[in-house]
């Protein structure tokens, strides 16, 4: 489906297993995150885009993270990554609904300028 000025008029809503009550606590937009879908460079080429919102996982109105954006199609189990969210994102976040905190993931670059000495790696998961 097409209109007129080459826009697909079909709008999608996508809903997240986190929201404002999570990591988002002043929704996506405050914060410049950039968003975008986790798939390879032909599934994206051949999926039709839309005009998107994405929704966090709570049934409260103001749990909406993204106003608009460009989005193609998805399917149940693909992610969004989020760049930019930065350290502190989670130090706001809530049980609220009983959804509970979301999960961290360290992510280490294999990059000597920004290596971290194994003595600390060792260090940290002795600690956890």
């Amino acid at each position: 489906m097409c209109s007129l000025l080459g826009i697909n008029p079909i709008q999608r809503f996508y809903y997240i297993n986190d929201g404002i009550y999570g990591s988002f606590f002043f929704g996506s937009e405050h914060y410049g995150y950039r968003i975008e879908p986790l798939l390879e460079k032909s599934a994206l080429q051949q999926r039709p885009v839309y005009n998107s919102k994405i929704w966090g996982q709570t049934c409260c109105g103001e749990d909406l993270l993204v106003k608009e954006c460009q989005l193609p199609d998805l399917e149940e189990g693909e992610f969004i990554i989020w760049n930019n969210m930065g350290a502190y994102n989670q130090v706001l976040c809530s049980t609220f609904c009983g959804v509970p905190l979301p999960a961290s993931k360290y992510v280490f670059i294999n990059n000597p300028k920004y290596s971290i000495p194994l003595q600390i790696i060792q260090l940290y998961n002795k600690k956890n």
